[in-house]
């Protein structure tokens, strides 16, 4: 399959997971009420950008697998997964110990076991992604994708049926991670098996993956982290009126995000060993994704009032200028993963975390000032990406000058030679 075919089918794939877990935080806002779906969405937002962070795992096994005969350099996938997910397990588990009473209060322990199990359990999905990525076999990623998102929905429609309360909803989010894996054990054993291998040992593996998840986490943080991150810089908010922004959040500026994280590892793929007319290809993606999320912004603007009143009721209404800032401010975060994208493909592990962790940094400053939260909110959506798309466009300049010294010495030296 072409790469063009790849991403199309990937995207696809995305599109329906993605719609599955709209179609999840929609019926939640449903059919929860306001105070339980206020923690329901803080449980989904801490999950996630905990998921999101684990992407870095996925992110540098695809950098580092590929198809390649076994070798004393190489390394199996399956001892690094399992090592790593009782890591993460561990070292969750120890933070939901000490956050999960502040963040749920008398219902910390109802909603922190299943994020811990949720962590662990994708731990296992990222690495199988990334070596799926590495080996390039797309049909059976978008079915990884597209499986994920229609069980977890099929889930929360019986739970739903049963009248189940809201922290039975948070095992029904959890559960398709191993689900899924279980599922598609058998075409994933065929097609790893003996094929793919890691290119380097596990602890230069484990530090590559180290670099990855730090930017992955600050991410996760930009993108599932925001009600998280909304909810701690403003512990004043009642529910009523935190409620509509987690669901802005998490229906109106997530779908957009969500695709752009989708095909991170296959444009790292795309760019790996990619030299000639690259700085006009990237700047070109950078400019289409930010040209198109303001106009959906504008959309939204015109729209979305209307829209949340009418679907969710009065308590859901937010001002058209915030709403334009949600939507147009993730084509800054998708700009950034195209550069991200591009900084990793180049083994540049420290720019590409920098990057993502500045703007993290930079949006949780701005979400502390004193100023009127939908103000705070839209200048925080904006001045992080821009922050982490400069330190990006900073690390590429400085690797393309080291390469360039690299090369002039090295034809230098051959010159001497002769």
């Amino acid at each position: 399959m072409r790469w063009g075919g790849a991403a199309s089918g990937i995207l696809v794939a995305t599109v329906v997971s993605g719609g599955a877990g709209y179609l999840v935080t929609a019926l939640a806002a449903r059919v929860l009420s306001v105070a339980e779906y206020a923690q329901f969405a803080v449980f989904w937002s801490v999950l996630y950008a905990v998921v999101g962070g684990l992407g870095g795992v996925q992110q540098e096994v695809t950098r580092a697998s590929a198809v390649r005969a076994a070798t004393p350099r190489t390394r199996p996938i399956a001892p690094f997964a399992i090592a790593m997910a009782l890591l993460v397990g561990a070292v969750v588990g120890l933070g939901m110990l000490i956050g999960a009473p502040a963040l749920f209060g008398e219902r910390a322990g109802a909603f922190a076991v299943p994020v811990v199990v949720g962590a662990t359990a994708y731990v296992l999905v990222a690495t199988v992604s990334g070596a799926l990525y590495g080996a390039q076999r797309w049909r059976l990623i978008a079915v990884l994708i597209a499986a994920d998102g229609l069980a977890r929905l099929a889930v929360v429609v019986v739970l739903l049926l049963l009248g189940a309360p809201a922290a039975t909803w948070a095992w029904a989010v959890v559960v398709p991670f191993p689900l899924v894996l279980v599922a598609v054990a058998r075409p994933v054993r065929r097609a790893l098996a003996g094929r793919v291998f890691l290119d380097a040992p596990y602890p230069a593996i484990a530090r590559g993956a180290g670099a990855a998840v730090c930017g992955a986490a600050a991410t996760g943080l930009l993108v599932s982290g925001l009600p998280f991150l909304v909810r701690a810089s403003s512990p004043e908010l009642a529910p009523a009126a935190l409620a509509p922004l987690l669901l802005a959040l998490t229906l109106v500026r997530a779908p957009l995000v969500v695709p752009f994280l989708a095909v991170h590892s296959l444009l790292i793929t795309r760019f790996r060993g990619v030299t000639r007319g690259l700085a006009r290809t990237v700047a070109g993606a950078c400019a289409v994704v930010i040209a198109l999320c303001a106009v959906l912004g504008l959309l939204a603007s015109l729209v979305g009032p209307w829209l949340l009143t009418t679907v969710f009721g009065p308590t859901f209404r937010l001002d058209a200028p915030l709403l334009f800032a949600l939507v147009a401010t993730a084509g800054l975060v998708g700009a950034l993963v195209v550069t991200g994208s591009v900084v990793l493909a180049r083994a540049q592990h420290l720019g590409y975390a920098l990057g993502w962790v500045v703007a993290a940094i930079t949006t949780v400053a701005v979400l502390l000032t004193p100023i009127a939260l939908d103000a705070r909110l839209a200048l925080a959506l904006a001045a992080g990406p821009v922050a982490g798309l400069l330190v990006h466009v900073g690390s590429l300049a400085v690797g393309a000058r080291r390469r360039t010294l690299s090369s002039d010495r090295s034809e230098s030296e051959k010159g001497n030679e002769r």
